[in-house]
């Protein structure tokens, strides 16, 4: 099955760029593709403790050091249709290991969005996205190992009411998808259903004020619960939501949350133990310094399903700051650093020895130039440092990496 769809992704893929070498802007819609390649160079591919014995003992045949060589293509479509707007898009892209050849994989991505209006009260989205790619070495080692894949899809549904010009209410329902292509690792393949409400109200000067309720039931299928376990297959996450977007001025926005969340498992006898019910929030401030530069920062504390095989949920505690900065008229210049405390709770693997730890601090410092000589050219380089610490000494870990990236539009 995951041949043919590969097959499907390609053949579209090859349509789309098809088309859209001979297709021009019309009042019906536009076509777009890109090709590009990437060269990866990363001191620490594993991203783990290389300094300790036991590490080079379980991972004697592995090199921990690789360079990756990537190639991809998109393309994207926006059709209207009347009032109605379709919007399609899928990628692919091959990366290649120079050491490490049991990771060479093709990740693969595709999604298609249906815009629709019904007379001038009613309007909201449909879609449906799925992706394929190669699990994370940093939140997923023991799958990355392996050399699984993940697939992860989405579809669903918002409808809007525009209740009054200044007043809107929303219901959304979606449901996400994770399998892994390993079947030993088929116990953490989950389902995690969605449906919220929201109402929202617009000032004058479009700033918004917004309160949302919502419910995330999340299905470990393939596992079995017994009395006494501690590890639950089905999860609630409740969350209560007041958000707010609000230009400070005429060059900043704040976007802010302010959460109450419960996660509670469904068929565990001493659920209450175990029950996670507290404050969140999540703040993101954008504010144009000058007409070439702009700041962005996030503070957050969010509770979500964990990526990582031996836990299933993480509550994670970070600070984003990015900087972007149009130094030319051709090159563009992007700083970020980040800060993150992650706690992982309800931990399904307690014996293996690169498990996760229930606790760690994750850093990154990066930065990328961009030089633009044409309206079709881009060039990329960039350089990222990762630093971890954890209460696991295994999964302490610093890492170096570096790329290039050439990128064509059309």
């Amino acid at each position: 099955m995951k041949d043919v769809v590969s097959q499907v992704f390609i053949g579209s893929l090859s349509c789309f760029i098809a088309l859209s070498s001979n297709a021009v802007a019309s009042e019906k819609g536009t076509f777009s593709s890109s090709v590009g390649a990437q060269v990866t160079h990363d001191d620490n591919l594993y991203k783990i403790n290389q300094d300790s014995e036991l590490v080079r003992q379980l991972l004697s045949s592995f090199d921990f050091s690789d360079t990756v060589t990537s190639v991809f293509a998109n393309a994207g479509m926006d059709w209207d249709v009347s009032r109605q707007k379709i919007l399609a898009s899928v990628s692919v892209t091959q990366n290649n290991y120079t050491k490490n050849a049991q990771f060479d994989n093709t990740e693969t991505q595709y999604s298609i969005k249906w815009n629709w209006r019904a007379g001038q009260l009613f309007f909201g989205d449909l879609f449906h996205n799925e992706n394929r790619r190669l699990a994370n070495f940093t939140d997923n080692l023991n799958a990355a190992l392996l050399a699984s894949k993940i697939d992860e899809g989405l579809s669903g549904f918002s409808t809007n009411w525009q209740m009054h010009s200044r007043w809107q209410a929303q219901v959304s329902l979606n449901e996400r998808t994770t399998e892994y292509s390993v079947d030993s690792l088929a116990l953490n393949n989950k389902n995690v259903v969605t449906s919220s409400a929201k109402v929202t109200y617009k000032t004058e000067v479009n700033n918004s004020f917004s309160l949302s309720i919502s419910q995330a039931k999340i299905d470990y299928e393939n596992r079995t619960f017994e009395d006494g376990d501690t590890v639950d297959n089905e999860y609630t996450l409740s969350t209560i939501v007041l958000a707010t977007n609000y230009h400070y001025s005429e060059k900043s926005l704040v976007s802010a949350k302010l959460l109450w969340r419960e996660l509670e498992p469904e068929h565990a006898t001493n659920g209450t133990e175990f029950a996670l019910s507290d404050w969140g929030f999540n703040i993101n401030y954008r504010w144009q310094i000058a007409p070439t530069i702009q700041l962005t920062t996030i503070l957050a504390d969010e509770i979500s399903p964990s990526e990582n095989i031996d836990t299933d949920f993480q509550r994670s505690q970070k600070l984003n700051l990015g900087i972007t900065w149009q130094a030319l008229n051709k090159v563009i210049i992007g700083l970020q650093t980040k800060y993150e405390k992650r706690r992982f709770e309800f931990n399904t693997n307690l014996n293996s020895a690169l498990q996760i730890a229930s606790k760690n601090t994750y850093k990154k410092a990066a930065i990328n130039i961009a030089y633009l000589p044409s309206a079709i050219i881009e060039l990329r380089i960039g350089y990222e440092f990762n630093n971890q610490r954890s209460d696991l000494l295994l999964r302490n870990f610093d890492s170096n990496t570096t790329y290039a990236t050439l990128v064509a539009s059309f």
